[in-house]
Order: structure tokens, then sequence, then C-alpha cells
């Protein structure tokens, strides 16, 4: 499905076309009617000699009204240039064709109306100046067609004409649907209606979807097309969506229907920017812009990237500072008109809808916006993540385009890039094969920095290791269990390691260790405590954690063969005389009620024994 979009000066006939080609009166407001002249959007529909139909948006020529007509052509695939053979080229003729260039709809037609009001010598003047016109822009060489909305003459040739320049494949269903709202209306029995060019993606009955910038949610209740009721729409046609849950009065132009969590409203945008070629004047850095793109509207103002003007006719990068939020995505055309005087002055393409507030004279952005402008799927997926670092998938997505997701998801099966799920959501992780390298031997030389600070630990707490990690904080424990699971750290409990790390005691610190092990193993089931051997209590827990003593209380430690032995007896004397209290086990070891105690405390957080009232049972 198609959509095709009228342009040109006022009063040269363009709604007369569409009503004289489709039998319907694109002007539907009283106001219109009344005045002979569009004022808003009008819409119409057309079935070509192929059998295809095609949508037609039929827009206003008057310059006051020029706002409008930007609303209408920002989702067209083809347009009619309409010049009125009586009158000629006109200013807003000019800025018409200033605006499809910027938009750079090259299918397209001109229509050279009212020839039955003029000689054939005056249309031949007429004509030649349109064809001088068209030079230079995507409209050159485009069919210039003589007719009359009166007599009916040409009106066949341009119907087929309109066939032949749209023979190319209709817009590829990939992406998420999106669809800029331009009508918000109610209809009795029914509620909300929008309706709208939808430009990517598909929508059906019942879906859920998302009224952004507000974030409001809907369901689908309803979908027509040419006054047919459907079930589902793909994209490149115009549809009118009937919605449940939101008012009319919640909705307005320039809002935009997309699918919930899959796109966000931005105010900083980087784009390409293209200066129309007859300005009196240059676009100068800080400028104070509108801002149109699709069916809304912002003021902006620009920020030039490595230069200061753009002279008319020429380019640049530039980012663009909205005043309100607007929904865009990479690719994305756009127009900028200064308000006073009212004139386009350019436009361009959306190169990046969410970037970082950039330093205007960065070579290394500069570079990335030339390669997000004309670079690869390939080369812009590289760049972005090897400038900004691991993004969410979603993000990756957002920031390049959903339409492809394929080519990301291939170059994750390629190892190209590498996928980590957060295991919290569907969202992953996505890094550069060259940062999760950098990332494995970053973590190797931070643990054995740490293992060389911190001898008589047995690791890195978790805890610590996690915030060391350059991603982003929802997904470390993703990125430290997928480095526990390649082999290139060591999962020690609470801690981690360097793999080829084992804890020892140092040289220096033997004697001391040989000491504490000597004394507490002397004191078999009534150790003395920590104090009165004078014993260093990081050097007792590197102990413990080498299996050596067993820290059962704060002030007990026992010897590894001590406490086996002690545990060995309370589970045969459970055994052969059923639940044991601690006086029993006090008699049973020979030592004291404190050491008891904290003995079978330690065997219940061991899950070795349950207690049950003032007995302890086998678990």
């Amino acid at each position: 499905m198609f959509v095709i979009g009228t342009a040109g000066h006022v009063d040269h006939g363009k709604s007369t076309l569409v009503k004289a080609l489709t039998g319907i009166d694109p002007d539907r407001l009283q106001e219109e009617k009344a005045r002979e002249m569009t004022i808003d959007l009008g819409f119409a529909w057309l079935k070509l000699p192929s059998g295809r139909e095609v949508s037609i948006v039929d827009v206003p020529g008057h310059e006051r009204f020029i706002k409008n007509m930007l609303a209408g052509v920002g989702g067209i695939d083809a347009a009619i240039l309409v010049i009125a053979a009586d009158e000629g080229v006109m200013p807003q003729t000019k800025e018409h064709l200033a605006i499809l260039d910027l938009l750079e709809i090259s299918k397209a037609v001109v229509a050279l109306t009212k020839v039955d009001l003029v000689d054939e010598e005056w249309l031949s003047l007429v004509y030649e100046d349109v064809f001088q016109l068209l030079k230079g822009t995507v409209l050159e060489g485009s069919p210039i067609v003589c007719v009359s909305s009166r007599t009916g003459k040409g009106l066949g040739d341009l119907v087929k004409i309109l066939d032949s320049i749209l023979v190319d494949s209709p817009r590829s269903v990939k992406g998420v649907p999106r669809l800029p709202i331009d009508r918000v209306f109610t209809i009795k029995g029914f509620g909300t209606v929008v309706t709208g060019t939808l430009i990517e993606g598909s929508l059906i009955l019942g879906q859920e979807v998302e009224i952004l910038p507000t974030g409001k949610r809907a369901r689908i209740r309803g979908l027509q097309s040419h006054k047919n009721q459907i079930s589902s729409v793909g994209p490149g046609r115009r549809v009118a969506v009937n919605l449940s849950g939101v008012d009319v009065s919640d909705i307005q132009r320039g809002d935009v229907l997309v699918t919930p969590g899959k796109f966000r409203p931005t105010k900083r945008i980087d784009v390409y920017v293209r200066a129309v070629s007859d300005l009196d004047d240059p676009i100068t850095h800080a400028d104070k812009l509108e801002f149109f793109s699709g069916t809304t509207q912002s003021q902006a103002i620009l920020s030039l990237l490595g230069i200061d003007t753009i002279d008319p006719g020429s380019s640049g990068y530039a980012q663009l500072r909205l005043s309100d939020p607007v929904v865009v995505s990479p690719g994305d055309y756009f127009i900028l008109r200064k308000a006073s005087p009212s004139v386009t002055v350019g436009g361009g393409i959306v190169l990046s809808p969410y970037p970082r507030r950039h330093k205007r004279s960065d070579s290394a952005i500069l570079q990335l916006m030339n390669i997000l402008h004309r670079g690869s799927i390939n080369d812009k997926v590289v760049s972005i993540l090897s400038l900004y670092g691991p993004m969410p998938l979603n993000d990756l997505l957002m920031s390049l385009g959903y339409a492809h997701e394929d080519d990301i998801r291939g170059m994750i099966a390629n190892s190209q890039l590498i996928s980590i799920s957060s295991g919290y959501n569907s969202d992953s992780l996505v890094m550069t094969r060259e940062f999760w390298d950098s990332i494995e031997q970053g973590v190797t030389i931070e643990l054995h920095e740490y293992h060389s600070n911190f001898p008589l630990r047995k690791g890195m707490p978790k805890e610590e290791f996690r915030k060391k990690l350059p991603v982003p904080l929802r997904f470390t424990s993703a990125v430290l269990h997928k480095l526990i699971e390649d082999n290139i750290i060591k999962d020690l409990g609470d801690s981690v390691s360097a793999t080829d790390w084992r804890l020892e005691v140092p040289a220096y610190l033997k004697y001391k260790a040989d000491r504490i092990l000597e004394s507490i193993r002397a004191g078999g089931s009534s150790p003395p405590s920590p104090t009165e051997i004078d014993a260093d209590r990081e050097l007792l827990q590197a102990l413990v954690d080498m299996g050596k003593l067993v820290k059962v209380d704060d002030d007990i430690y026992f010897s590894i063969d001590v406490y086996e032995d002690m545990v060995d007896k309370i589970l045969a004397d459970i055994d052969k005389s059923g639940p044991i209290t601690v006086a029993r086990a006090r008699d049973l070891l020979g030592t004291s009620r404190k050491y008891v105690l904290a003995l079978l405390e330690y065997m219940d957080e061991q899950r070795i024994t349950r207690r049950s009232g003032d007995y302890r049972v086998r678990r």
C-alpha cells in the first residue's frame, strides 16, 4: 500500500484534481467549502489500473497553512506537484518543491492543471519553466502531465503514470508499529478515533498501544482503512484506529501511537542538515528554528558540529535541542523553518534519537555522525558500542531502528557481538567482542592486584567486584555469572578470585599461623579464644578459608580434625539414643556449655542438625 501526497501553490487546483481522480471531496471542513480553499489535511483514495489501492493526502497550499502541509507530507511515498497552467510557478510552488526535495520524495509527477484555460504557446512556456525548476532536485526528470479537472483531459494519463512510478515494493513490514497521528475525533457510540499513516510495523484488533509523548495506554477496538473495517493493517496505509481507554482530550495531532515500551520521547537528536539552495543567508550555529517531522512540531535550537554555518545548498551535522518531546527514529526526515520571516531553511535526516550532549569540535563524534549517515548497519552498531560502551539491546534498537533487529541479532549469532541476558526481563546487554575481551583482561588484572594487596583473603567480595564492572548496574550479576561460566574467574560463594589464585599463608606469617593452629588444636573441644593467644583476626579467617580451622562463633575456633570428630560423635549418639540435648552433648564431648551451644547452633546453620524444642535431631 502506498500514500500519495499533493503539493503546490494555493488555488492551483489540488483538491479539485483529487476529487476528479477519486470522486471524493478532500475538503471536509465547512470553512474550506465556503472559502473554496484547503485549510487542513484532506484524504481520499484511488484504485490504480494495476488494481492496487493508494491513499491520497491533500495538503493546503496557502503559506499560512504550511504547518498543516508539513503534517501531511511526512508519511507519503510519492507526490503530485500541482502547478496551474494559467499562473505557472508561484512562491509556494517553490517552497513545496523545496520541502519534497529535503524529504527526498523522488517518486513524483507534476500535474499542470487548468490547461483548458490557456493556449498552446503559453502552456509550452509554463512547461519549460517547470522543467527548469525541477533541475537539481529529486524531482528532476519526473514526468509532467497536462490535465484539466473540468474537462477530464489527461486524468487517465496521470493515473497510469502514478501506477508506473509505484512499481517498487511497498514498505517493509519489519519494525514495530508507529503511527504519527494527524487527526483526533470522536464518533458517537464508538469513542475516540485517531488517524494517520502507519509508517512501519503492523496493527491488529485488541492490541495494546501507547500514545507518546504522554505515555497513555489504550487498546485497539476497531480498525478502518478507506471506510472498510479490517482486523489488521500493515505499513504504508492510511488507517483510522478506534481506541478504548483514552479520551479524545488525551490526544492531539503530533502524538504518536506505538507499541508500549518500544520508543521514548526525546528532546535532543543528532541530525544531518541540508540547507535550501536559494536561501538569502546561511544557517548558523545556535539558530532558533521550528522543527517538523511526521505530524509533530517543536521549537528547536541548532547546535552545529565542527562548523559555524551551513551555506545555502550545503550540509553538515548538528544536534537539535527541542523545546517539546518528540518521537522519532533513525532515518526519519524532518524540515526546519524560521518563524520570522516564515520560510523553510532546510531539512534532513535523523541520525540518532537519543544522543548524549556533544562537544562541538569532538572529532570522534563527527566520525560517528558520518558513519550513522552513510555507513552499513554493522558499522553503525560497532561504532555506537565502541564509543559509548555496552547498551541494553532495546536501547540499541531504539537508537538504530527496529527494522535492523534481524541484522543485530545476526551479529550476535555470528559472535561479532556479545549478548548477556539480565535474567530479570527479556532485555539483554550488548557489547562488542573487543569490549568483552577488555572486561576479561581487566577483571583478571584487578583480581591479581587484589590478591597481591590482600594475600590473606580468599577473594574479592562479590558486591565489591560487581561495582567495578563497566556495565549498567542491573546487568552486573549477569556479567559476573558469564565470567564464572567462561572460567575467567573462580566462584567462592560470597567472593571471587582469579582462576589461578590459591590462598596460602605468606612465608613471613607462617610462624604465627603454625602457633595459632597448635594452640587451638591443643585446646581440643575447649579451645582458647583469639584474644587469649593474641591471634590476628585476618590470619584466623585465612586459616578458616584454607580449611584448617572452623569458626563456629566470633570467639570460638576449632581445629578441623577436632570439629569433624565432635560432629561424628554427636550424630552417632543421635542415631543410637535419639534426639540430643545440650547437656548430653556437653557430657559426650567433655567440654563446657559455652562451646557445645556454639557448636550445635553452627551445626544447625550448616543444616547438619535441626533444633526441635530443647533437642537436636538429624536433618
